[in-house]
């Protein structure tokens, strides 16, 4: 949930920022098409497979066992899609300082904001297609199993849909 509302709240305020900027002639009437379509490869994407996600868990029973995901991927995909809308953010509200002019500064961004877009995608795929069904501690790195982190991702009740992280201490299936 945590990702969906960071790439949504930054779509949102990118969807704003361009549409406030095409409205007040600063692309142009004639390239805010070209601006539009600088801005929703950048969005529509990742927001398309957080949404696909999501609606594809819906169908799973609410009685199911949550699903157990190890805490590294979880975390290497928040840090990387944090990066991600933090680029991209920059890049959208950085278009009044560059001399080079809005629109030719949007479509230069595309040299480094398309890696890190696939940067993100991988593990955030990975993150919602390869979760593993299971209880918590049973897998080494899951609550109870051994050490390490897992993130619970639960299916029903008030935190439906919110990743929680669970940090095992060291004496956690010790006694």
């Amino acid at each position: 949930m945590r990702l969906f509302v960071l790439f949504g709240s930054g779509t949102v305020v990118a969807l704003a920022v361009t549409a406030i900027a095409a409205g007040m002639e600063k692309y142009g009437a004639a390239n805010t098409p070209r601006a539009f379509g600088w801005l929703l490869p950048c969005c529509i994407p990742t927001m398309t497979l957080l949404v696909g996600s999501y609606v594809a868990d819906m169908g799973n029973p609410p009685h199911a066992k949550p699903r157990v995901v190890p805490g590294e991927l979880a975390n290497v995909t928040q840090v990387l899609a944090l990066v991600y809308v933090a680029f991209w953010m920059s890049t959208v509200l950085a278009q009044d300082w560059m001399k080079m002019g809005p629109l030719a500064w949007l479509q230069l961004s595309h040299l480094w904001l398309g890696p890190l877009q696939g940067l993100v995608d991988a593990p955030l795929g990975a993150l919602f297609m390869k979760r593993v069904v299971a209880p918590a501690g049973a897998l080494p790195n899951a609550p109870g199993g051994g050490g390490g982190a897992a993130v619970v991702l639960h299916r029903d009740g008030p935190g439906a849909g919110v990743a929680a992280v669970h940090q095992a201490d060291e004496d956690d299936g010790a006694g």
